[in-house]
């Protein structure tokens, strides 16, 4: 939507030559295509263009530019330099579009294996350590408990200039569009009695006084098939009548779950590389092939 609502505002057939096919192609790179999946007619391009689809918006592997960009720049963020060693233009340099199993796809010297193997680390690590960290996600829930206490208060401008409530807003695109880090501060500093609340949070957001984590367990997903909602009745069952009430309403029950970022056809984690089809430039440069299962996810 956000794509169409930026290209109505340009003259793309006078100024660009685009066709409406060319709109359609831009959207389904972005979207990214399933293996398996039929390959549309409106696009204005053969199936054999489909290894394009895997550039942007890898939906086979996981291998895409946009993942090589936030990798590599998070781990600079976090560890003060990049994590893994993976030189992105080599790794570009020697990936060729191949068919494999009637799909044209990206496919990846032998030797990179390993490099590849990394950057599916370097993923599992920066989500154990920055984006699914425990305070990550405290901040996240206090966050979220703003928005819910100032939802019927605090309005933005949405289409024709109509005021949205921020939970109505992804139906708006002009409300939608109007949201930002802003919304926090205009919270904070609006004289609105109801805003209150909210206002709260936000201190303690300030003063870093946030939501105590009060415990945590691991396990492997496969042992313990569970919900929230049955943790928090388990757990409750233990407080008395006294606390219930505020500890029903006070307990946030939080899954963390961190993998390579791949799953096989039953929906466990599995090693990424196993999607990945790869070929020896030396013997055979227009074959591709899947490399033994060497290993398995230990997350």
């Amino acid at each position: 939507i956000l794509l169409r609502r930026i290209l109505a505002k340009i003259d793309l057939a006078g100024s660009y030559g685009m066709l409406a096919e060319d709109v359609n192609m831009i959207e389904l790179l972005i979207n990214g295509l399933k293996p398996g999946q039929a390959w549309p007619d409106n696009v204005g391009r053969p199936a054999t263009k489909r290894f394009m689809v895997d550039i942007v918006a890898n939906k086979r592997n996981g291998i895409d530019v946009d993942k090589l960009d936030y990798f590599l720049r998070d781990s600079l963020c976090c560890y003060g330099r990049p994590t893994v060693d993976c030189h992105v233009p080599r790794l570009l340099a020697s990936c060729r579009a191949i068919v494999v199993d009637g799909e044209s796809q990206i496919c990846y010297e032998e030797k990179l294996a390993l490099s590849l193997g990394d950057i599916f680390t370097l993923r599992a690590k920066l989500h154990k350590y920055a984006y699914q960290h425990r305070v990550v996600k405290v901040i996240d829930h206090m966050i979220s408990d703003i928005l819910q206490e100032a939802d019927a208060y605090f309005h933005v401008k949405g289409t024709d200039g109509s005021p949205v409530k921020i939970s109505d807003a992804v139906e708006d695109i002009d409300g939608f569009c109007s949201l930002g880090d802003w919304i926090l501060q205009a919270m904070d500093a609006s004289t609105e009695p109801g805003m209150q609340a909210s206002q709260r949070i936000i201190n303690r957001l300030n003063e870093r006084n946030l939501y105590s984590v009060a415990g945590h367990a691991q396990f492997a997903r496969h042992q313990y098939q569970t919900t929230r909602d049955s943790i928090k009745e388990e757990l409750l069952a233990f407080v008395d009548e006294e606390h219930h009430a505020g500890l029903t309403k006070a307990l946030i029950i939080e899954f963390t779950k961190i993998t390579y970022g791949s799953s096989d056809s039953s929906g466990n984690p599995d090693d990424p590389i196993n999607h990945v089809s790869f070929y020896n430039p030396k013997t055979r440069p227009n074959q591709a092939h899947k490399l033994p299962s060497a290993r398995l996810s230990p997350l």
